[in-house]
């Protein structure tokens, strides 16, 4: 049996917990849950399945831990292995809390890199996923995206908690400068929910408030606001049907400085959602052969911080030019058609990351490492 110590929740650490555990034991491994929080967020009959093995637990057993380096010292096991998810780097403060465990899971090369240049000799990557029985393409239809064209003209998407790594209020003043005053329609969902900020929405409507737009409509889930021929839906609330948010979407736009891994990212390319992106830190491991049209490619490296998550002590995190964003959106809007048709490729590019292949990567790595046999 493995001991998983980890977050069971609708965000990055505990979707990450929950899929790689149920494609783990859909492998035939037998797991028990110490959730870090001390419950389970969304119960089903495999976590609860899992939190009942509590009863089955041995000291004697692996023990992994799915949350952040600073908590690596709280759990315990024969055999101790960490998996934190890191976007730059670890504070030096924290290294002490790693070099205690056995062994390091890492989601990318990236992160693999990053903890070898700090001294590491026992870090394998287990990359991220995507379950394909939820994001996938099976009713994409590029009749509906056209239709979509004629009746709202281009819809674009972004998915990522409000914050500086996420470049999220960058996006919107991109967005408004590259396509305002263009004759095609442009739309942008923002999906910019940060539990973690609660006044997030009043930033998002003072940025947009700046840039000339005009509040249009307000209800309980949403603000729209609306200046000359761009719109922009802001959900004021965690979207439970993510997957119809991807595929009511024509482009995604991402211009993260760093990500661990890029969940929201490789969901929307499963979906069949070309999307604007960098390619730099973790999300590099699946965009390898991803079209050039569609990659931000002008950058500048500087030290991370935020003032909020991030104070210059986490290592450096990439800047993306804003003019190459800005380039890529207005060939977008000249051709859509054209650049709607590298859905298909973006496809390609992250079909293997799914959870069944983390958790059979996973395997391969215990059992070369004596811990499954």
């Amino acid at each position: 049996m493995l001991n998983f110590y980890a977050p069971i929740n609708n965000l990055g650490y505990g979707i990450h917990s929950y899929n790689f555990m149920r494609a783990l034991e859909e492998k035939g491994v037998s797991i028990c849950l110490f959730p870090v929080h001390g419950r389970v967020s969304l119960p089903d009959t495999y976590t609860d399945r899992w939190v009942q093995n509590q009863n089955k637990f041995t000291v004697n057993d692996t023990s992994i831990m799915i949350f952040h380096e600073t908590e690596m010292n709280r759990f315990c096991g024969k055999t101790r292995i960490g998996f934190p998810v890191f976007e730059t780097g670890v504070r030096d403060i924290d290294l002490p809390l790693l070099s205690s465990l056995d062994y390091i899971f890492q989601p990318s090369t990236y992160g693999k890199e990053y903890l070898e240049k700090k001294g590491f000799k026992n870090a394998y990557v287990i990359p991220e996923g995507f379950n394909p029985e939820v994001f996938n393409i099976d009713t994409f239809s590029f009749t509906e995206k056209e239709n979509l064209l004629d009746k709202y003209g281009i819809i674009f998407s972004h998915i990522g908690k409000l914050e500086e790594r996420k470049s999220s209020l960058d996006i919107i003043t991109t967005f408004t400068q590259a396509l305002e005053g263009e004759k095609t329609k442009c739309r942008l969902f923002a999906h910019m929910y940060n539990m973690f900020l609660p006044n997030w929405l009043n930033i998002v409507e003072d940025i947009l408030i700046n840039l000339g737009y005009t509040l249009t409509h307000k209800d309980e889930y949403n603000v729209k606001y609306s200046k000359s021929n761009l719109t922009v839906l802001v959900p004021k609330v965690g979207l439970k049907n993510i997957t119809d948010f991807y595929k009511q979407s024509h482009f995604g736009i991402y211009a993260s400085k760093a990500e661990g891994f890029g969940l929201p990212l490789i969901e929307s390319l499963s979906c069949g959602l070309p999307s604007v992106t960098t390619n730099w830190t973790g999300q590099s491991d699946y965009l390898s052969n991803y079209p050039k049209e569609l990659l931000i490619d002008k950058s500048i490296e500087e030290i991370a911080n935020d003032g909020v998550w991030f104070h210059g002590d986490k290592g450096n995190w990439i800047r993306p030019d804003l003019s190459s964003l800005k380039n890529i959106l207005i060939n977008i809007v000249k051709d859509p058609i054209k650049h709607l048709n590298l859905y298909k490729q973006c496809t390609d590019c992250v079909k293997d990351f799914t959870w069944k292949n983390s958790a059979l990567k996973a395997i391969t790595v215990m059992k070369e490492i004596n811990i499954l046999t």
